[in-house]
């Protein structure tokens, strides 16, 4: 099977969280000489969701069309046998296992990016055609054993933050004077970030101040969404998200609380960040991160591995078994 083109949603949603995925679809288009479909706003219309052969009218002469689908939960009429989608978040429980097969069941094949996610559809012997396409860290942020990355800060928080690990923060910090991080006052609106002794960072708004600004920690610190809790919606589930390879690429020691499971195995978390149990690990990794480099080559070494070029190849090995 062939690929004609890649569907993008650039046209129509422009939230932070999904400029990650359009560096992916990049390289997508660029790798595979593919052109970038944009998605028509009937797309979005609400009235839509009734009429599902609107699907199969938009994509008639589009040839096969890949997309990224940014939920599980996300049942839209791009439900057509036309469309190969890669599910970013799956949501699905063991209990809405039947409506998320009936919402997907027109598609010829169905990707999932959490191996944990793709390992619970086959032990529940779900009736779709699935394979597992990992998620990836776009080409352009690409480090080799002789990159040199200059760090400014101990600590950058970005983004959700797990309850355990501040609470290590804050301890830390009341020990250690000489530390200094940088994070997003609860009071402060939109993206503003500070240094803890009052200095202003910058306003965060975009993908290239989000690495910049990454690559100034010396550590950063990481876990799965569920692994304290989580909120309900995510039914249990602790995919490794891409701010994992961030932090790699970044040339970040990494502390991180995390569930084991197939997709902490894939990524191979256990080799850059043991499990964070206590305050006293917290304490000596966070010890170790503000006096020692890291190992340039072997998070060069691992990165080669998860690029989107390599996504890419993989995706073209999976096309070549559907008939």
């Amino acid at each position: 099977m062939e690929i004609n083109r890649i569907l993008t949603c650039r046209n129509l949603d422009q939230r932070f969280f999904w400029q990650i995925v359009f560096e992916w679809e990049d390289i997508f288009s660029q790798k595979m000489n593919l052109p970038l479909w944009e998605e028509p706003q009937i797309a979005r219309n609400p009235h839509a969701f009734r009429l599902p052969i609107l699907g199969d009218i938009v994509t008639m002469g589009k040839g096969n069309v890949f997309r990224y689908d940014m939920s599980s939960g996300n049942y839209d009429f791009w439900n057509t046998k036309r469309v190969i989608p890669c599910i970013i978040d799956f949501l699905t429980n063991e209990k809405r296992l039947p409506e998320f097969e009936h919402a997907y069941r027109k598609h010829r094949m169905v990707l999932i990016s959490s191996l944990e996610a793709y390992d619970f559809l086959r032990q529940h012997d779900t009736k779709l055609v699935i394979a597992h396409l990992p998620l990836s860290l776009s080409d352009k942020y690409k480090i080799t054993a002789s990159t040199r990355i200059e760090k400014k800060y101990d600590l950058v928080l970005m983004g959700r933050q797990n309850p355990v690990l501040m609470e290590f923060v804050n301890e830390y910090a009341k020990k250690h004077s000489d530390f200094v991080y940088v994070y997003k006052p609860e009071s402060e609106k939109g993206f503003k970030y500070y240094t803890t002794r009052g200095n202003f960072v910058g306003n965060i708004v975009d993908r290239k101040q989000y690495m910049q600004l990454t690559c100034q920690a010396r550590c950063s610190l990481y876990s799965t969404q569920c692994v304290d809790g989580g909120p309900k919606w995510r039914s249990g589930y602790n995919q490794v998200t891409p701010r994992f390879l961030e932090m790699i690429a970044s040339g970040c020691h990494v502390i991180a609380r995390y569930k084991e499971n197939p997709d902490t195995d894939y990524y191979e978390i256990s080799k850059f960040a043991p499990m964070c149990d206590s305050y006293t690990d917290f304490e000596k990794q966070m010890d170790k991160a503000r006096e020692e480099d890291v190992d340039m080559k072997m998070y060069a070494d691992y990165m080669d591995k998860h690029y989107t070029s390599v996504r890419v190849a993989q995706l073209r090995e999976i096309l070549r078994t559907i008939e």
